[in-house]
C-alpha cells in the first residue's frame, strides 16, 4: 500500500503521516527544509565625475549589489558584490549594471553619464599622462609611491603641475601636488582609486584615474 501528496511549503515545515488499520495506527514525521534565496538587488550605481568634464575624459562607474553571483557593468563581467570600471564617454551615454542571482533572476540599473565641453584648452596640445606601472597597480604594501614624472606636454608647454585626489575608499595622499606622491592605504584589502590631473603652462589639462589594488600575499 502506498500513496503520495504534493506539497509547496513557503517555510520549513514538518509533516506527519498516519497509517491506520483494524489493529490501530502508526505515525511518521518528516521535515521539509525551505532555503530562502535572497533575490538580486542593485543597491547603488554611481559615476564619478558626472557630468564628465569633456569628451574622452575618464569617468569611474561604481555598482554595488546584494544577493548576486555575478555582475555585468558596461558590458564587462565582474566578481560580486562591487564592480568598479573606468569609461571614457565621448558623448552622453547610458550605462547598465546587471546583477544575477543564484536562481538566474536579475536586477538591472541604468545610469546616464552626461558629457560637457572641457573647461580648459584641451585638444592635441593637452599633456600626455604617463604613470609608471600603468593606471592599474597591485600591491601588498599599504604605503607606496606613485610616479607620473614621465608625463609631458607635446607642445612643450612646461612646467607641468600635478594634482592627485582620492576618488574611492580611504587613503592619505602626501605631496599630492607633485608628480610622485606617497599614498598610504587603510588596511582593508580592495581597490583604491585616485584622480590625477596634469596641467601645462597654457592651462591645458588631462585627467586619468589610477587604481591601486591592495592584496594579501596569498592572492597578490
Amino acid at each position: 500500500m502506498g500513496g503520495s501528496q504534493d506539497v509547496s511549503p513557503a517555510t520549513t515545515t514538518t509533516y506527519t503521516l498516519t497509517a491506520t488499520n483494524r489493529t490501530g495506527a502508526v505515525t511518521a514525521k518528516t521535515t521539509v527544509t525551505v532555503i530562502v534565496v535572497q533575490p538580486p538587488k542593485i543597491i547603488s550605481f554611481t559615476a564619478t565625475p558626472n557630468p564628465s568634464p569633456g569628451p574622452g575624459q575618464p569617468v569611474v562607474l561604481n555598482c554595488q549589489a546584494t544577493g548576486v553571483v555575478s555582475m555585468t557593468m558596461a558590458g564587462v563581467i565582474f566578481v560580486p558584490s562591487t564592480a568598479i570600471y573606468t569609461v571614457r564617454p565621448t558623448q552622453d551615454t547610458t550605462y547598465t549594471c546587471i546583477g544575477t542571482g543564484a536562481t538566474g533572476k536579475t536586477d538591472i540599473a541604468t545610469l546616464l553619464v552626461k558629457v560637457t565641453a572641457p573647461a580648459g584648452g584641451g585638444g592635441a596640445s593637452a599633456p600626455v599622462i604617463a604613470v609608471a606601472g600603468g593606471t592599474f597597480i597591485n600591491t601588498i604594501f599599504t604605503t607606496i609611491t606613485l610616479d607620473a614624472s614621465g608625463s609631458f606636454s607635446p607642445a612643450g608647454n612646461t612646467p607641468l603641475t600635478f594634482s592627485w585626489t582620492l576618488l574611492s575608499n580611504t587613503a592619505t595622499i602626501t605631496n599630492g601636488n607633485t608628480a610622485s606622491p606617497t599614498i598610504t592605504l587603510q588596511n582593508d584589502v580592495g581597490a583604491y582609486q585616485f584622480n590625477l590631473t596634469v596641467t601645462d603652462s597654457k592651462g591645458n589639462s588631462t585627467s586619468t584615474v589610477v587604481t591601486v589594488r591592495l592584496t594579501t600575499r596569498d592572492n597578490a
